[in-house]
């Protein structure tokens, strides 16, 4: 009797053990996409008033959010959130929504797809469409973006990719103490950039007019203009005799009466 009643316990304790596991598994919360157990229900966020912070990135329904005037809640980990399959919220912004954005969350969003290089842009009534990728991203078109020490106005066809910066077309680009106007197939990083074409790149008291096809260098605190790498005419302000090979921030100083 002993024997049985001994035996009745063991397979029930097996059997308990056997459940927990099973009945633990059954409790957790659903999972919210970020690997992390969420509550949240999206069939009943109330997405007029509901705590937009209280939704999972995975889960933002961006026309509800646009329905009711709401983007300018959103914050630069929620726009800049890569689901699964490889899409980025961000890249869901209506173009004709981008100044409803939240200026400084934005802006940090962007840093974010740049791999932390400082970006900003100009609160206005701008339409720009973004699109993400691994290495960066790209805009359609923006009256102004700063990206580290380049500032471009009236772009289009903007991309910071892998650390390197192009532009189709910009009224002005400004590197440091440099200035390029109406430039095209602008391409470059913070050590050298090339350009198809511009008007004017001009570094302290030097001009490079109508350049085509030509490089140059950005030094600590400017462009560096070098005749042998510069289609287009060169003209000093003063002492067109006297110019170095390689015009710098220096020469102007030290050649401007």
């Amino acid at each position: 009797m002993h024997l049985k009643r001994g035996i009745l316990q063991v397979y029930i304790l097996v059997i308990i053990m056997i459940s927990i596991p099973v009945l633990a598994k059954n409790n957790v919360a659903p999972d919210d996409g970020l690997g992390t157990p969420s509550s949240f229900n999206l069939d009943s966020f109330d997405w007029q008033h509901g705590d937009l912070s209280s939704v999972p990135n995975d889960q933002l329904d961006f026309d509800q959010i646009s329905k009711f005037n709401r983007l300018g809640e959103l914050k630069a980990d929620q726009l800049a959130f890569k689901k699964k399959d490889g899409s980025v919220n961000i890249d869901k912004i209506p173009k004709e929504k981008w100044s409803s954005l939240n200026q400084v969350e934005k802006d940090k969003a962007l840093t974010q797809l740049g791999r932390g290089e400082d970006v900003e842009t100009a609160q206005d009534d701008s339409e720009t469409q973004v699109t993400s990728f691994d290495d960066g991203f790209s805009l359609d078109a923006i009256k102004f973006i700063r990206v580290g020490d380049v500032r471009v106005n009236d772009g289009a066809g903007i991309a910071y990719r892998n650390g390197i910066l192009s532009v189709d077309k910009a009224s002005k680009i400004e590197i440091k103490d440099g200035l390029l106007t109406n430039v095209e197939n602008f391409q470059g990083s913070f050590i050298e950039f090339s350009v198809g074409s511009a008007e004017d790149v001009i570094n302290g008291c030097v001009t490079a007019r109508n350049v085509k096809n030509s490089k140059f260098k950005i030094t600590d605190t400017s462009i560096e203009i070098n005749p042998e790498q510069v289609k287009g005419k060169i003209i000093p302000a003063n002492n067109p005799t006297k110019y170095p090979k390689i015009f710098q921030n220096n020469f102007c100083k030290k050649y401007e009466s």
